[in-house]
């Protein structure tokens, strides 16, 4: 898919959708997710048929989840501000600054955070963290929709979590409409290295994900998920303060 990108001289570049190295495992996974909900997709598209979206700016039905134009002026605009203020972020030695920014470039955010370089996000102004967050190198998050974590989250390096999808129907998808699905991350979050949380996941409280993991599927709290798709290894007895 390509996405228009505006550039200073009023012309636009197409940019080309990149997957962030999806294996062709984690795509099955991820549409399989889809299409066990697709009774729940259907019923979505038909709701969202019937809302009455002609004064929302296209921003607005990204965020709400409903089908939008991606090449939107707007939201065009807000990626390269995303992608400006991620290359200052990368390129920072000092952890003040990349705190200073992160903060500009998040929705919200509690006052102790910190994430190491390298981090990619599409808008930024949908990723929603809680207090003492923290995302060691290469965290993705694919914020079409809102991502949102409580307090006390543990990211190790490269997870990823995509709220971005596409239709099923191929007619659609090459229309170049897309939508998301938000996830939301509880409190005392601990995310292994390298797993993936697919579009529209909820995770409980206390919540353990193993490395390599992809999540399919939301769960409660106090458990250990892992594997592709993710599944409950063990139940976490949670000690009282």
């Amino acid at each position: 898919m390509n996405r228009n990108i505006p550039t200073g001289s009023g012309a636009n570049i197409k940019q080309p959708f990149n997957p962030a190295f999806i294996s062709t495992k984690v795509i099955v996974n991820c549409i399989n997710n889809n299409n066990n909900n697709n009774n729940n997709n259907n019923n979505n598209n038909n709701n969202n048929n019937k809302m009455d979206t002609n004064n929302m700016t296209e921003r607005e039905k990204m965020t709400k989840g409903l089908m939008y134009n991606p090449g939107d002026e707007e939201l065009c605009k807000g990626r390269v501000e995303a992608r400006e203020l991620i290359h200052r972020f990368n390129n920072s030695m000092d952890k003040l600054e990349r705190k200073d920014i992160t903060k500009q470039l998040f929705g919200s955010t509690g006052e102790n955070i910190y994430l190491e370089p390298t981090l990619r996000v599409d808008y930024g102004y949908n990723i929603h963290v809680g207090e003492n967050f923290y995302a060691n190198f290469g965290a993705i998050f694919l914020d079409i929709c809102p991502i949102t974590f409580g307090k006390n989250a543990m990211l190790a390096p490269n997870v990823q979590l995509y709220s971005a999808t596409h239709p099923i129907d191929p007619t659609e998808r090459n229309s170049g409409l897309e939508f998301g699905k938000p996830i939301t991350i509880g409190d005392n979050a601990w995310i292994g290295g390298g797993a993936i949380i697919c579009p529209g996941v909820t995770l409980g409280d206390n919540v353990v994900v193993g490395a390599g993991s992809v999540v399919t599927k939301s769960f409660g709290s106090n458990v250990v998920i892992a594997g592709n798709p993710a599944k409950v290894i063990k139940e976490i007895p949670v000690k009282s303060e």
